[in-house]
């Protein structure tokens, strides 16, 4: 393909990366981050003192969003985000990931109020750069 100009290329270029990104590394990611759910959040302690819901070790509760060249993940079972993030000031999340959570029942201190970590790590034991990279190599670019 011949592009004109040199916008014209890097529109091209952008598109292309995107659409590898949303197809071909986000599903892995899902994959990794319900993983990580289940062994991060779910595995961490028993007995369970709740019966779970298992909603974020199902990687068909992430959506891909893409918007210009931002690629995002999001939960797709959060509890509503005005209302949840009214209330905690934080997404569902975040309270997991970072453990802001307070117990307002008896203001002891459980393991479920320790920072959970599932999506940094997923994010950080994966090497989304070199699956890009890999992605884009098998439909013929040169990529360092």
């Amino acid at each position: 393909m011949v592009y004109n100009d040199f916008n014209s290329l890097m529109a091209a270029i952008n598109k292309k990366v995107n659409a590898t990104v949303k197809n071909e590394v986000t599903p892995n990611l899902k994959e990794e981050i319900a993983h990580k759910a289940k062994t991060n959040v779910y595995d961490v302690y028993t007995p369970t003192m709740y019966e779970r819901r298992h909603t974020l070790d199902d990687p068909d509760n992430y959506k891909v969003n893409q918007k210009g060249d931002k690629t995002t993940i999001k939960f797709t079972k959060d509890h509503d985000t005005s209302i949840w993030r009214d209330v905690h000031r934080t997404s569902f999340i975040d309270w997991i990931e970072r453990g802001y959570v307070p117990n307002y029942f008896n203001y002891e201190h459980y393991v479920w109020m320790e920072p959970r970590p599932f999506v940094s790590e997923a994010m950080d034991e994966g090497n989304v750069r070199q699956e890009v990279v890999s992605a884009l190599k098998s439909k013929g670019y040169h990529v360092k």
